[in-house]
């Protein structure tokens, strides 16, 4: 049996180190991708306008929960409020607290082959506001055309402030010309239940008047028909109405009932259940079970080859493209300097990593020469004597 030499072993270590300095050469040669100045551009675009949005809150003196919101964005709301339409969770809105969100949605709309003056439509709600300025930052960052439709009720930590709705801020944001006039909403609903606020309506609080408020001073056409069926109906109209451009894609941010219905029977309803996986699909209805059939924005336009951008159940968006986790965004009271994520903003070096590979081969090979060498020397001693 073949028993290494001492010379044999310090073959093999420094092979070891060789490979292991290689390997780290290669993963830390990273190249910008093509478009890393338009995804640079984005992130900064969501900084100007998180700016702005503070700026304005602290005038107006909008409240603050800084419990909630450690980095003073004034993107996250209260945990409830008159407005508040539903459930919402924390920690899914303080993860949207990004830049680099806008920077990976630059990515997805040049995977979904957008090119500058392409029309994209945008189903939004209260519920996301940073999500929100992430999409039109990445759309004006790639010169898109964007026709927006938006409800002004939110779930919990949304912009769920009677007096600084959704609404407000993308007014104060086209205000400040940090998007153009175009994008702003052409329409809005009541949004929560059945989009027309249902539970606010029933329990006869002031919330349905204050969302009305809201929508009378930013000046918008409201969508409000007595059967969710006609609201979803309406908007798909108000969208394929809205410009003489074919719309391209489709992004839905948020849970709006209107966007994501799914039908069984008589019975509307959107269930977590049946979610969409968050990200960007050709086709959606195979998510569905069955007897389910999809009736909402998303599911009518896709079903017309329109492909769809959903932005939901953000956690795993985060983990599928290695952003910042909550965890690691909590360390600082500072956002992401836009260009520095190496996974948003990099690619490895296919060349750097070709030369590492070549010379481990080079390496590996000299390693068994110089060994079979030695063997034959060895060999031919023990003959001679």
């Amino acid at each position: 049996m073949f028993i290494p030499s001492a010379k044999s072993k310090i073959s093999l270590i420094i092979l070891l180190i060789i490979a292991i300095v290689l390997f780290l050469w290669s993963d830390k040669s990273l190249i910008k991708k093509e478009y890393y100045d338009e995804q640079k551009e984005a992130a900064e675009i969501w900084i100007q306008a998180q700016k702005i949005i503070a700026q304005f809150s602290k005038e107006q003196e909008i409240f603050i929960d800084e419990e909630f919101d450690q980095w003073k964005s004034y993107l996250i709301g209260e945990e409830h409020s008159e407005i508040t339409t539903s459930e919402g969770y924390l920690a899914d809105k303080q993860i949207t607290l990004n830049p680099d969100f806008a920077a990976l949605l630059v990515e997805e709309f040049i995977n979904a082959n957008l090119r500058k003056g392409d029309l994209i439509a945008v189903n939004c709600t209260g519920s996301f506001p940073a999500l929100n300025i992430a999409v039109m930052s990445a759309a004006k960052a790639l010169e898109l055309d964007l026709v927006m439709i938006s409800s002004v009720g939110s779930s919990m930590y949304g912009a769920n402030n009677p007096d600084f709705t959704w609404l407000d801020m993308e007014s104060i944001l086209i205000e400040k010309n940090i998007f153009p006039k175009s994008y702003r909403s052409i329409a809005v609903s009541l949004g929560g239940r059945s989009d027309i606020a249902k539970k606010l309506k029933r329990k006869k609080s002031s919330g349905v008047n204050l969302l009305r408020e809201s929508i009378i001073r930013n000046d918008i056409e409201l969508i409000e028909e007595n059967y969710l069926s006609q609201n979803i109906q309406k908007k798909l109209e108000t969208f394929k109405n809205a410009s003489q451009k074919e719309i391209k894609l489709y992004v839905n941010i948020g849970g709006g009932i209107s966007s994501l219905a799914i039908q069984k029977g008589d019975e509307y309803m959107t269930s977590k259940k049946y979610e969409i996986p968050p990200g960007i699909h050709k086709k959606i209805s195979s998510f569905l079970p069955k007897k389910y059939v999809g009736r909402g924005t998303i599911f009518l336009l896709n079903n017309e080859g329109i492909p769809v951008i959903h932005l939901l159940d953000i956690e795993k968006y985060v983990i599928k493209y290695k952003l910042k986790n909550l965890k690691e965004l909590k360390k600082s009271e500072t956002f992401p300097n836009p260009g520095e994520n190496k996974f948003v903003y990099f690619l490895q070096s296919i060349k750097i990593a070709r030369i590492a590979l070549i010379i481990l081969v080079v390496c590996v090979f000299a390693v068994i020469i110089f060994d079979k060498t030695q063997l034959k020397f060895n060999e031919d001693e023990i003959i001679k004597d």
